[in-house]
């Protein structure tokens, strides 16, 4: 697992991205999904040890961020994470809120919470969200976040996704087995294209996530280990802040949301 933000670490990346490649298994850098065969053998990913072989851990030292920003990328989305780093993932966007803003590589649903739990525990809140995503960090903090004061515990929020079955249609993204997930609907969860969640959450989700097992869907499996902890989403304040499809743009729209997705890098900065 990958957690960095530095161009120093950017570099690492870079002159060695061949080789990450190959450790993650994929070309493009994500984990093999649940259940994938090697050669002839199948080896389920709940079975995999992670660890972190570049990590950003003295990111939270010396401060207590407000909001942690866990954007999802792979190894060859360089430009991505540059565009993002001068626009909506500047640290410095919302004057007097600390941001810290981190991208994940090879990270299944653990490895984020992991990350949170052991080197910045103190934050008050985290988004997780993914590179192809546009996020309105002024209207989050200003009008969803910072009202929320004192920052409450047990708080997770996002697109709310509720009555959703598993897909068997092998073509299908989002597609999952019997063998891997049984029942025939998921536990309400959030979309993983963004949601947010209170800093207490990371060490939750992580301790469940020991007791219960993994499935390559992250939103869904991350809905379960709430589920285990007795933990509720909490609907938005209004449906149409976080997004799961992308949102036209005008300048009106995208003041007052938190979220579009399918954002090419070019349009990050655009808007």
């Amino acid at each position: 697992i990958i957690i960095f933000n530095t161009m120093e670490s950017e570099n690492i990346l870079h002159k060695n991205i061949s080789a990450f490649k190959q450790f993650l298994g994929k070309e493009n850098g994500e984990l093999p999904t649940e259940n994938e065969k090697f050669g002839n053998k199948t080896r389920s990913t709940s079975t995999w040890s992670f660890k972190f072989i570049i990590n950003d851990k003295g990111k939270c030292k010396d401060k207590t961020p407000f909001l942690i920003l866990l954007i999802a990328t792979t190894a060859a989305e360089i430009q991505h994470r540059s565009s993002i780093r001068k626009t909506w993932g500047n640290e410095s966007v919302v004057p007097g809120f600390e941001v810290a803003q981190l991208f994940m590589l090879g990270v299944e649903s653990k490895g984020p919470n992991e990350w949170v739990a052991s080197y910045c525990s103190g934050t008050s809140f985290v988004m997780k969200t993914d590179s192809d995503v546009f996020v309105n960090i002024i209207y989050l903090i200003e009008k969803l976040l910072r009202p929320l004061s004192p920052p409450p515990q047990n708080y997770f929020t996002g697109c709310l996704m509720k009555r959703h079955k598993p897909i068997r249609n092998k073509k299908s993204k989002w597609y999952i087995s019997e063998e891997e997930y049984l029942g025939d609907k998921y536990h309400p969860f959030c979309s993983g294209t963004s949601y947010v969640f209170s800093g207490d959450l990371a060490s939750n989700i992580v301790n469940a996530s020991l007791m219960i097992k993994y499935i390559h869907l992250e939103d869904v499996y991350v809905g379960l280990c709430l589920k285990v902890k007795g933990r509720q989403t909490v609907p938005p304040p209004s449906c149409s802040l976080f997004n799961i499809y992308k949102v036209t743009f005008s300048p009106c729209l995208y003041n007052n949301i938190i979220t579009s997705h399918h954002i090419p890098t070019n349009e990050h900065i655009l808007y």
